[in-house]
This record gives structure tokens, C-alpha cells and sequence, in this order.
């Protein structure tokens, strides 16, 4: 299979990266489910399930254009599996790192909130008796309720801070993204991990044109997996075997296609 070939709007070349290896014992199972908010609206625009199983993660979009994105510490490597086109893509996590470091060059201080996406320093109020991060900037900010996990010798803060990395990098690099560069949400992710805490709900807000803009995510994790959710894990092995091989380039415009045909309500 061809290599992956990052293709991206000018508005994504930003940032640079500085990874640390990361080394954990894997320990037990477990599936956070995810919904995403936009501003004052009620409904969430897009749902996902989340899958933390041995070495791996199974990331579900549960609504359209569906699709499953696993990372595989295992062989170090992002593969994503589209329903609708039956196809597959995979990135290294090295190829992903370069692509990632190559950014932060592209951008200076012209553009503050970019800037500061690219260089966090944040203000921070921690709340440890209520699980609650607060940190704050002229541009970029999150309000992060957390919760502990049930035994306080389980790794699962830094499982799932290792994925959500990946999941913020991997979402900055999409062809079309208008994520923001991914280093404030890394940095926020090291502050709840270093707390010994997961998620409930993080809003985000960004400042931008004198505009707030607010996104909202809210996150039920349960410590066990259920028969749906191995049946599902089952049914990603066998997309990896089935579906046809493209390039990333290739995977995202059709991804990018699919969700024009079906906008979100």
C-alpha cells in the first residue's frame, strides 16, 4: 500500500510537535461514550464510542458519515476504516509526528490565536476537591469537569490521555479541518492526566474576528465492555482484512465527499 499523502488548506499548516514516548502497562477494558456540542444548541452534531482494548483503541462514529478509527500502539500506527466506501487508510504515527512537527514553523504572532494554539500558556485554577480545571487565555480556553477512575492504581488517565493526543493530531491533519492546531488541547489533556482524572464534560471556547465561539463535549465512561461492544471490535478486524487499501489523500477527499452528501441536522 502507497504511503499516505497528507493533503490540507492552507489554514492547517501550523504548529510543531515535541513527543515524548510513552510506556504503560495495558490494564483493564474500558469504552467512553462521546457526544459534541456547538454553542447554545441542545442536540450534539456528532456521537462517538470510544473502545480502550488491550493495545489498541476503536474509535466508532456513530453518526454519518460513519467510520472507525483505530490506534495501534502495538505497530505504532492510525488506521481508519470508511463504511460507506468500504476502503482503509493507515498513518505511522512517525509520519504523523513529522507532518505535525512541520507546523509551528508556518505560523507567528500575526495571527494570535493561532500563535497561541501553537504555544499554550495558560492560566490555570484547579479545583482538585471538585475535579475541575479551569484554564484560560485571551483566545483559547477550557472548562474541563473530570472524574477519578474507580481504582486508583489504574493507568486509564494516561490510556486515555495517549489517545486523546493522537485523536487531536490526527483531527488537525484532515484534509478540509478547521481544527485548530492541536498543542493547547495536548496541554490540557497533560494537565487532566497529571491530575489522575478522565473527562466528563471539556467546553472550549476560542475567541476569534472579537466572536466567541463554544464547543462542547460530554463523556460517559463505564469500566467494563459489554457482548455489542466485542461484537463491534469483531467486526473492525474484519474490515481491516476486507476493505480496499487507499491513500490517505484519496480517503479523505471521499470522506470529506460523504459528508457533503449527508450534512449534519
Amino acid at each position: 500500500m502507497k504511503r499516505p499523502c497528507f493533503v490540507l488548506k492552507p489554514v492547517c499548516w501550523i504548529g510543531m510537535l515535541q513527543l515524548a514516548t510513552v510506556t504503560m502497562t495495558w490494564g483493564q477494558d474500558f469504552r467512553v461514550e462521546t457526544e459534541v456540542l456547538i454553542g447554545k444548541y441542545t442536540e450534539p452534531v456528532v456521537k462517538y464510542l470510544t473502545l480502550f482494548v488491550d493495545t489498541r483503541v476503536y474509535e466508532f462514529r456513530l453518526t454519518e458519515p460513519h467510520e472507525t478509527v483505530i490506534y495501534d500502539n502495538t505497530s505504532r500506527k492510525i488506521i481508519l476504516l470508511s463504511s460507506a466506501q468500504k476502503t482503509k487508510t493507515e498513518i505511522p504515527f512517525g509520519e504523523l509526528i513529522d507532518f505535525t512537527a512541520s507546523m509551528k514553523a508556518k505560523v507567528d504572532e500575526s495571527i494570535p490565536l493561532l500563535y497561541f494554539a501553537c504555544n499554550p500558556e495558560f492560566t490555570v485554577d484547579a479545583n482538585d476537591e471538585g475535579h475541575a480545571l479551569d484554564l484560560s487565555s485571551s483566545w483559547l480556553s477550557y472548562q474541563i469537569q473530570a472524574e477519578s477512575p474507580r481504582s486508583s492504581s489504574s493507568n486509564a488517565p494516561a490510556r486515555y490521555q495517549d489517545y486523546a493526543d493522537w485523536s487531536a493530531r490526527l483531527s488537525a491533519s484532515r484534509t478540509g479541518s478547521l481544527h485548530l492546531p492541536p498543542f493547547a488541547r495536548i496541554e490540557a489533556n497533560r494537565m487532566v492526566a497529571a491530575k489522575g482524572w478522565i473527562p466528563m464534560q471539556v467546553t472550549r471556547t476560542v475567541v476569534a474576528n472579537s466572536r466567541k465561539e463554544e464547543m462542547r463535549t460530554r463523556h460517559v465512561t463505564t469500566w467494563m465492555l459489554g457482548d455489542e461492544d466485542r461484537r463491534r471490535v469483531s467486526k473492525a478486524g474484519d474490515q481491516l482484512v476486507n476493505f480496499k487499501p487507499v491513500t490517505f489523500a484519496q480517503y479523505s477527499q471521499d470522506l470529506v465527499a460523504s459528508n457533503s452528501d449527508n450534512p449534519r441536522r
